[in-house]
């Protein structure tokens, strides 16, 4: 349902329709990692590629070992409340997973972090709409797009953070428009993100929108682009 590459090598591992964990590779014959019936549901390798961070029963994330399958729970639900935990992503340094809690019938829902080692889980945004590619790394930061209750193009701001505090700090502060789709440049002082009037779009996903450049300092915005039909987050 869900796959990814190990970022170190050529191993891929996904999630089987029966809620397993699969791994294999061109050089490597494929073995189950986690059985059939874990009710696995997303999953992430780490940076060194030795662990995956799995999202599993709808109640807890848990790190687990490439090689020999050993878990770990790194974040459990508190008991009555109904939020399923989604994994999302590693920080670079691999001391961090960020993962979405979804709440039934709700667009937007929290964004929150739990330390690989083992801790207190801490919330990074709230509300986000639950998509990786709202998410970029500048270095140890995390650049997201935030706010949104229930469509892109209604809420969202570029918003800057970090561990281990997560504390935020807004970027595009334009709340005539709805910024999406961040990007980082690899030396993390810029982000490029699109923007577009802060409405629901009719037709969805359809709506005039710009491209603009940010400096993560918060120095500088910059417009490069002048409003169009494109869909510049491709």
């Amino acid at each position: 349902r869900t796959w990814q590459w190990s970022p170190t090598t050529n191993l891929l591992a996904g999630v089987t329709p029966g809620g397993g964990v699969a791994v294999g590779g061109p050089a490597e014959a494929p073995r189950m990692l986690l059985p059939d019936g874990t009710e696995a549901g997303h999953l992430a390798f780490s940076p060194n590629g030795r662990s995956m961070a799995i999202d599993v029963g709808g109640d807890r994330v848990e790190l687990v070992d490439v090689a020999d399958g050993s878990t770990a729970t790194i974040y459990r639900v508190t008991p009555g409340t109904k939020a399923s935990p989604e994994v999302a992503a590693w920080s670079p340094d691999g001391r961090w997973v960020l993962f979405f809690s979804r709440f039934p019938g709700k667009a937007g829902i929290p964004l929150n972090a739990a330390p690989a080692e083992g801790g207190a889980w801490a919330n990074v945004f709230d509300p986000v709409l639950p998509y990786g590619d709202f998410l970029t790394w500048c270095g140890k930061r995390v650049v997201l797009s935030g706010g949104a209750e229930r469509v892109a193009s209604e809420g969202n701001q570029i918003l800057l953070s970090g561990p281990p505090r997560w504390r935020f700090h807004n970027l595009s502060t334009d709340f005539s428009r709805s910024w999406i789709w961040p990007s980082c440049s690899p030396n993390g002082r810029w982000v490029v993100a699109t923007a577009t009037a802060n409405r629901p779009e009719v037709p969805p996903g359809q709506g005039a929108r710009s491209m603009w450049l940010l400096s993560t300092d918060g120095a500088r915005t910059t417009r490069l682009t002048r409003a169009a039909t494109t869909a510049y987050e491709l």
